[in-house]
């Protein structure tokens, strides 16, 4: 992977986190300790990554369909595929 490939999942790392630790402080304020901070960062992280995994296959699929607009068959294939 490149440099900024790395850099760029760090800011997003660090915005997930940045993102997801107050939201505990500030549910369980009275009573906030590491248990409840950790576990809720572990369920929010969790629906981000069901989210990734359910938009990966229609990536995919989009990255296919343009990568066949943009590279044609030579019409003698075309009739093999038919």
């Amino acid at each position: 992977m490149k440099r900024w490939a790395f850099v760029v999942l760090g800011l997003y790392l660090l915005i997930l986190v940045v993102l997801t630790v107050p939201v505990p402080l500030l549910a369980f304020a009275p009573k906030a300790d590491v248990k409840n901070v950790v576990m809720t960062f572990i369920g929010l992280s969790l629906r981000i990554s069901v989210m990734l995994f359910s938009y990966g296959p229609a990536v995919f699929f989009l990255y296919v369909d343009r990568w066949r607009r943009l590279h044609p068959a030579p019409a003698g294939e075309m009739e093999q595929l038919a």
